[in-house]
């Protein structure tokens, strides 16, 4: 018998199909939370602390996806673009963004380590997804269980932070759509963050953003 397999879809998305992705993440990601919320009351620390780091999985997935409705070709950064959605390391990144940020930084350049493809932080909170679920044994055969390996502190700082990261809004084929005119052929370019500063401001002019405009251009470091 042969074995079942997935079909994954890998190729370009409209700006529809990459909202109805974002949003779909999105409740997923709010409905991890809320589980991780009853385990943490229930005081079932190392689940509640490892299902909120899948919260913040779920939530990693909007910007790549806004990534993917950029891309055009498949053979090239299309493809590097859905190697990263399927990447738990890639979609914990932002993890290290808010707690540079609950530390003081205001601004992207304050994040830059974000993305620095060879930052340890992204192999941490996935140690400490996998210490919240299982048994393993390390160094000189000591067996390590998720009780004695995840504590409350740590549970609780992780569903803040998965919190912090729950989108806000309900993204729609019409931002997408602005997404893609605006940033498209500008994405990973120089004057990209120009062009998302352009994008937002649209955005903030047609009500669909809600953070006042001087402090995004503030969080860019772009000057008016």
């Amino acid at each position: 018998m042969a074995k079942p397999k997935l079909h994954f879809y890998r190729d370009k998305l409209t700006p529809k199909q990459a909202a109805e992705g974002m949003n779909a993440a999105a409740r997923n990601a709010k409905r991890l939370y809320e589980d991780a919320e009853v385990l943490l009351k229930a005081k079932r620390f190392p689940t509640a602390c490892a299902v909120a780091i899948l919260s913040i999985e779920e939530s990693g997935k909007l910007p790549i996806l806004r990534e993917v409705a950029c891309m055009k070709d498949k053979k090239g950064p299309l493809n590097d673009a859905w190697r990263r959605y399927s990447d738990h390391r890639q979609k914990t990144a932002a993890w290290l963004a808010i707690q540079l940020i609950m530390n003081g930084a205001k601004t992207l350049n304050d994040i830059k380590q974000t993305f620095d493809p060879e930052s340890m932080h992204p192999d941490m909170i996935n140690i400490m997804k996998q210490l919240g679920f299982y048994t393993d044994c390390y160094g000189e055969a000591e067996w390590a269980e998720p009780e004695g390996a995840v504590d409350e502190r740590m549970a609780t700082m992780m569903l803040a932070t998965a919190n912090l990261l729950l989108p806000k809004h309900e993204t729609t084929e019409h931002e997408m759509k602005l997404w893609v005119e605006h940033i498209g052929e500008h994405w990973g370019k120089p004057d990209m963050a120009a062009r998302a500063m352009k994008f937002e401001e649209l955005l903030f002019k047609e009500g669909l953003r809600k953070v006042p405009i001087e402090d995004i251009r503030a969080f860019y470091g772009i000057p008016e």
